[in-house]
């Protein structure tokens, strides 16, 4: 028999409550990762189309410059839309959808002025080599409000000496 105002203990059952304690805890967590795991995906796929659109963009800035670099080198290879266009396709690696425009403009004091009829301005004529990249881009998943495919690009203009 118990003495008053003692307590009487079950044997084990402190410990069932804390397995069974545990249990829902452990099924708790479970679901709540069930429940942010989605988001979390999301978040890391958005991440890596941000990271690829830079990396595009960069890729794409760097071959107008090469084109430009190599249309600047004297004003013989400023005409050769060819060459210029070849050496940016080549520095693109061979990005999907890339294409290369090559122009050139001049100018006068300041002015824009015809290369071809700029007679009058022989000493103040300054040539220009203009190289624009496009390419087209497209995201791991479609996203609301957002095309799938966009349209990157990149610009170079150098002065040809």
């Amino acid at each position: 028999m118990l003495a008053a105002g003692s307590k009487q203990r079950v044997a084990g059952s402190g410990q069932a409550r804390q397995v069974r304690t545990l249990r829902r805890q452990a099924g708790q967590s479970a679901v709540e990762f069930g429940l942010i795991a989605p988001a979390i995906v999301l978040l890391l796929v958005i991440g890596a189309d941000v990271a690829r659109a830079f990396s595009t963009a960069a890729v794409l800035t760097n071959a107008a410059r090469a084109g430009a670099q190599y249309g600047g080198q004297n004003r013989s290879t400023a005409a050769d839309f060819n060459g210029i266009k070849t050496a940016a396709s080549n520095d693109a690696n061979g990005l999907a959808g890339f294409s290369a425009t090559a122009s050139n403009f001049c100018l006068c004091n300041g002015s824009s002025v015809s290369c071809s009829t700029a007679a009058g301005c022989v000493s103040n004529l300054q040539l220009y080599v203009k190289v624009t990249t496009n390419a087209s881009f497209s995201t791991l998943l479609p996203y609301p409000g957002i095309t799938r495919t966009l349209q990157l690009q990149g610009s170079s203009t150098i002065l040809v000496p």
